[in-house]
C-alpha cells in the first residue's frame, strides 16, 4: 500500500497497543498519584507523532505490528488494473534459478479496486476526518476567543467576564486565567489554585497537542478513549497538586468547589482548560480519598513506569544483518525439485522434474553463510556453460542484483557460484573444515519438508474475491511450469463462487492433468469460500471440473489452520511422485485389536499360527486418495493403485454379521455404519478384498479372501 498510509496505520496501531498498556497501568496505579500516569500517557502520545523508534533486544511492542508487517498483512498491496489485466508470460526456456511465483492475469467477475484507487480513497477519507476534527478545534476554540474578548483584568494574569460560567485557563504562549463574575470565597481561591497549577504543569501547551495528534488519528476509537482518559488524569493530577499541602477542612472546601462549578463537556475538546471539566463526580471522589502515599511507593511506581515507558517505546532489535562474501543477503531459499509420475506405483515411467523454491529461516540462512564465509575457497574461475541449479541448492539474493548458489555436483565437492547483475559468472570450490555442512543439510531437510506447507499457507485468504491473493495462491504452485501460459478469472457473482483457469495449450498428459488435479484440492483448501476450480483449453472451451477433492468431501480442508494443512500438503505432493516401498506418508491407522483372524487366508502367512496372529497385531494401513499399502511388522509393505466404492454394499460377499471366535458380535450394516469402502484395483478393476467401515465413533479394516473373511481389525488413527 501507499508508504504514508502504511506509516500512519502503524504508527496508530503501535500508539493503540501503548495506550491499551497505559489503561491497564490505570487500574493498577490507583493509589500512585496521577502525575505518574500522565508521564505514561506521553508515551502514547509520542508513538502517534513519531513515525521511529530506538531498537532493544526486548520490547513489548510486537515485532510485526513495529515493522509494518502486520499492516501489510490486513491491506496488501495490490496490483494496478493494467496488470490484473494483462496475459500471463510465458515460461522462460532457459532459467538460472527456479521461481516460487509467477506473475498471472487475473480477470474477475466484478471488478473491484485497484491498489491505487484503494489508497486514493482512504487517504482521502483520512484527510477528510482529519480535517473535520481540525475544525471543529479551531471554531470551538475562535468562538471562545470572542466570548473572552471584552474580559476585564482583575490581577495579574487573571481576567473576569460574565459571558462565561466556569473558570478555564486559555491561551498557548501567554495563558491567562479567566474567571465568571460573581466567583465568591472561598471557590475563588481554590479555584485560582488549581488552574495555576495548570500553568506550571504546562498542561494549557500538553493537551492541545495532544488533541492535534488525536486529530491525525481520528479513526482510531482506542486514541479517543485514551485522549479522554489522559484529559481526566490531568484534571486529577492538578488536583492532587494543589491538595497536597491540605488540611481536612482545605480539602473539604476544594471538593464543595467542584461540586459548585462542575460541568462536563459533551465533545473532547482541545482548550479550554476549565475547573469543573472533566467528570467532577470522579473527581470529586478522588479528593475526598486521597492520601499521600509513601516515598518508596512513589520511587517503586517511578522506576516500574520509567522502564515500561522505555519498553513501549522501544522496537525490538532488528536481526543482525546477514552477509555472503561481504554482501548483505536479502534471501536465501533451497531448490526442492519436485518429480511429477503419470503412475505414482511404477517407478520406472519418465519423470517431469518440477523445481520450487522454498525460502529458508533466517537462522538456517544466517548458519550457511557463516559456513561459507568460513570454509577454504579455491581460486575463481568462469563458469562458461550456466546450468539451472541442481536439486538442493541454495540461492541467495542480494540488493545489488547479484546472486549467489551453493551447488553441490557430482564429484562431492561445494561450489559457490557468483552471478553479477551483467551477467557474468564465475565459481569457486569450497572446503569446509568440519561436520558443521553435514548438520546444516539435515537440518535444512527437516525444514523442507515442511516449509512448502508454511509458505503455502501463510497466503491463504478469506475471499476469492481478492484477485492478487488469489493470483498468489494459484501462481504459488506454478502451474505455468507445467501447463503453460494462462489466465484466471474469478466467479463472484453467485455460489458457489469458483476459479477458472483459462489455459493457452492443451493438457499434453497424463502428467499435467495430475498435477492440476491435486494442486487444486490445496488451492480450495487455501480460498476459503471458493467452491470448485475449472478449467479451459482451446480445445475445451466450456470450463471443465479439474477433479480436485471438495469441501464437502472432506471437510478438513475446509477453513484449516495450519496443522490441519500439513496432512493434506504432504499428501497431495505425494501423490504426484512414483511410489517406493515406505515413502507413503498420510492418513495411517494401526491395529487396536484384531477382533477376527483366519491364519489360512491371510496375505502374509508366518511359521505357525500365533507368529502369524502375532504379525498382524503390528500391521498398519495407510491409505489416501487413490492408493492403498498396508505395511508389515518386518518393515515390508504390499501397496496398489486402488478407487473407492462409497456406498454400502448390498449383496456382499462378507456375512452381514460377524462372529468372533471369542463371541463377539459384529452387524457391518446396521444404522449406526455410516461408510463402507470397498477396494478395487485400478489396473485391473478387480475387487482387493480389502474393506473400511464406520461405525459412529469406531472404525474397522478387514481383508476378504478366496469368499471368507480373514481378519477384521478395529483400527485407530494416527500419521505414518
Amino acid at each position: 500500500m501507499d508508504g504514508f498510509l502504511h506509516t500512519l496505520l502503524t504508527m496508530s496501531l503501535t500508539a493503540a497497543i501503548a495506550a491499551g498498556v497505559v489503561m491497564l497501568l490505570r487500574l493498577l496505579l490507583k493509589r500512585v498519584p496521577r502525575w505518574i500516569t500522565c508521564l505514561l500517557w506521553a508515551v502514547v502520545l509520542l508513538r502517534m507523532v513519531c513515525p521511529v523508534g530506538f531498537s532493544l533486544p526486548v520490547s513489548l511492542m510486537p515485532e510485526t505490528v513495529s515493522s509494518g508487517a502486520y499492516v501489510e498483512r490486513v491491506l496488501p498491496q495490490q496490483t494496478p488494473a493494467a496488470e490484473a489485466q494483462a496475459t500471463a508470460p510465458t515460461p522462460a526456456t532457459t532459467t538460472q534459478t527456479p521461481v516460487t511465483r509467477e506473475t498471472t492475469a487475473v480477470t474477475p467477475a466484478a471488478q473491484q479496486p485497484t491498489g491505487s484507487d484503494r489508497d486514493t480513497v482512504l487517504t482521502i477519507l483520512w484527510a477528510a476526518g482529519g480535517i473535520a476534527c481540525l475544525a471543529w478545534g479551531a471554531v470551538s476554540y475562535l468562538r471562545l476567543r470572542l466570548r473572552i474578548a471584552d474580559a476585564i483584568l482583575i490581577e495579574k494574569n487573571v481576567y473576569e467576564t460574565d459571558q462565561i460560567d466556569s473558570p478555564f485557563v486559555c491561551g498557548f504562549f501567554r495563558p491567562r486565567i479567566y474567571l465568571p463574575v460573581g466567583l465568591a470565597e472561598p471557590d475563588r481561591r481554590y479555584v485560582l489554585l488549581h488552574e495555576q497549577a495548570h500553568i506550571r504543569r504546562r498542561d494549557y501547551l500538553t493537551k492541545p497537542l495532544a488533541y492535534i495528534a488525536l486529530c491525525f488519528h481520528w479513526f482510531n476509537p482506542v486514541l479517543w478513549l485514551s485522549y479522554h482518559l489522559f484529559g481526566r488524569d490531568i484534571e486529577t493530577a492538578t488536583d492532587q497538586a494543589v491538595i497536597r499541602s491540605f488540611g481536612r477542612t482545605d480539602t473539604a472546601g476544594y471538593a464543595a468547589a467542584l461540586l459548585h462549578l462542575g460541568h462536563k463537556p459533551s465533545f473532547p475538546q482541545a482548550v479550554p482548560l476549565a475547573f469543573g471539566e472533566e467528570n467532577p463526580k470522579h473527581r470529586i471522589r478522588s479528593v475526598l480519598s486521597y492520601k499521600k502515599p509513601a516515598f518508596w511507593v512513589i520511587l517503586i511506581a517511578v522506576v516500574a513506569c520509567v522502564v515500561l515507558g522505555v519498553l513501549l517505546l522501544s522496537n525490538r532489535t532488528q536481526a543482525q544483518e546477514i552477509t555472503l562474501d561481504g554482501q548483505t543477503v536479502r534471501q536465501a531459499s533451497m531448490v526442492d525439485v519436485l518429480s511429477i509420475a503419470d503412475n505414482r506405483v511404477s517407478s520406472d515411467l519418465p519423470l517431469t522434474d518440477l523445481p520450487v523454491m522454498i525460502p529458508l529461516s533466517d537462522e538456517l540462512t544466517r548458519e550457511i553463510a557463516d559456513l561459507i564465509n568460513h570454509a577454504e575457497q579455491e581460486a575463481e574461475t568462469i563458469v562458461s556453460d550456466v546450468t539451472d541449479p541442481p536439486d538442493k541448492s541454495v540461492i541467495f539474493s542480494t540488493p545489488t542484483g547479484d546472486m549467489y548458489q551453493l551447488r553441490y555436483n557430482e564429484e562431492g565437492s561445494f561450489l559457490l557460484w557468483h552471478t553479477t547483475v551483467d551477467g557474468d559468472c564465475r565459481q569457486r570450490r569450497l572446503n569446509f573444515r568440519d561436520q558443521g555442512i553435514v548438520r546444516w543439510q539435515a537440518d535444512a531437510a527437516a525444514y523442507l519438508s515442511a516449509g512448502r506447507a508454511d509458505d503455502l499457507y501463510q497466503l491463504r485468504t478469506p475471499y476469492v474475491g481478492n484477485n492478487v491473493a488469489v493470483a498468489n495462491v494459484v501462481g504459488s504452485f506454478q502451474l505455468n511450469e507445467v501447463l503453460g501460459p494462462y489466465t484466471i478469472e474469478l466467479q463472484t457473482s453467485q455460489e458457489p463462487y469458483g476459479i477458472i483457469l483459462h489455459l493457452e495449450q492443451d493438457l499434453s498428459s497424463g502428467i499435467t492433468e495430475r498435477y492440476l488435479k491435486e494442486v487444486s484440492s490445496l488451492i480450495l483448501a487455501l480460498i476459503d469460500n471458493a467452491g470448485y476450480v475449472a478449467y479451459t483449453t482451446p480445445s475445451e472451451p466450456t470450463p471443465q471440473d479439474t477433479g480436485a477433492i471438495t469441501k464437502e468431501a472432506n471437510p478438513k480442508m475446509n477453513q484449516p489452520d495450519l496443522e490441519a494443512f500439513l496432512l493434506p500438503d504432504a499428501t497431495h505432493f505425494t501423490r504426484m511422485e512414483p511410489y517406493y516401498p515406505g515413502k507413503l506418508t498420510g492418513d495411517c491407522y494401526t491395529v487396536k485389536d484384531l477382533l477376527y483372524f483366519n491364519a489360512t487366508l491371510v496375505e502374509k502367512p508366518q511359521a505357525t499360527v500365533a507368529e502369524t496372529k502375532a504379525y498382524y497385531e503390528n500391521f498398519r494401513l495407510v491409505w489416501f486418495g487413490n492408493y492403498l499399502a498396508v505395511r508389515w511388522a518386518d518393515g515390508s509393505e504390499q501397496g496398489q493403485s486402488v478407487y473407492r466404492d462409497p456406498v454400502l454394499e448390498e449383496s456382499s460377499p462378507l456375512p452381514e454379521i460377524i462372529r468372533t471366535p471369542s463371541g463377539q458380535r459384529f452387524d457391518m450394516y446396521d444404522e449406526d455404519t455410516y461408510a463402507c469402502h470397498r477396494f478395487f484395483s485400478t489396473d485391473t478393476r478387480k475387487d482387493t478384498g480389502y474393506r473400511y467401515y464406520m461405525k459412529g465413533t469406531t472404525t474397522y479394516f478387514a481383508y476378504y479372501s478366496q469368499g471368507q473373511l480373514a481378519y477384521l481389525a478395529e483400527v485407530e488413527r494416527g500419521i505414518g
